[in-house]
């Protein structure tokens, strides 16, 4: 608490200093998502499988003090669904899959994270990294496949309505911790953050998701 309050104070008494600290980095890496919240609309008999996805980080730091750093971070990740629709064989009698959709959200992420360092060497170090900010949907596709016409559709899911306007579908306040290490100007890090808002999947339904990620980056 007493380095978080110090932050503040140089940030108003002292802003050059601030300045003067700056980095920039880099960051790559590759998240997995899990869906830790699920409103699937009654009457819908769907499987969703959320693939992994790469992202990439641009950010600035300023270091505080010898263990407070503070950033400012820039992520573009993607978030890809596949849903599996399931329908009525009507030459075997039995429920089957009659088609897939695939869904692809491309987020920005503007985060605001403050890392404390926990354990130092001459050239090593592991910190504690909190943080939180805003995602922003960029853009969205899906892409809806027939598998099998003896299938029977049991009801038409291209004609259900996204439940959300869509200026604000997959957007909203995400926060974010992690633990990352430091060896001379390489970075590696693995974070977890969680969405604070509804992404409304279309013709899936409310879900909330939660990215395991891992990271490797470079500081200049």
């Amino acid at each position: 608490m007493k380095k978080i309050i110090l932050f503040f104070a140089l940030t108003i008494l002292h802003p050059e200093k601030m300045v003067l600290a700056q980095e920039i980095f880099v960051k790559g890496g590759l998240g997995f998502y899990n869906i830790y919240q699920e409103s699937v609309l009654q009457g819908k008999d769907i499987s969703v499988d959320v693939k992994p996805t790469p992202l990439i980080t641009l950010g600035l730091a300023w270091n505080v003090s010898n263990d407070l750093i503070l950033s400012w971070e820039n992520v573009i990740r993607s978030k890809k669904f596949k849903a599996d629709y399931f329908g009525i064989d009507t030459t075997n009698d039995q429920r089957g899959i009659y088609g897939y959709e695939e869904i692809q959200f491309l987020n920005l992420d503007v985060k605001a994270i403050g890392r404390l360092k926990i354990f130092e060497t001459s050239d090593f170090d592991l910190g504690l990294a909190i943080g939180s900010g805003i995602s922003i949907k960029l853009n969205s596709t899906s892409d809806f496949n027939y598998v099998e016409p003896k299938y029977m559709l049991v009801r038409d899911e291209s004609s259900i309505t996204p439940e959300i306007p869509i200026t604000t579908n997959n957007t909203g306040i995400i926060a974010e911790i992690g633990i990352d290490s430091r060896y001379k100007k390489f970075t590696f890090g693995i974070d977890l953050t969680m969405e604070f808002f509804r992404a409304y999947l279309y013709s899936i339904g409310d879900n909330k998701t939660l990215l395991t990620y891992f990271t490797l980056g470079y500081n200049f």
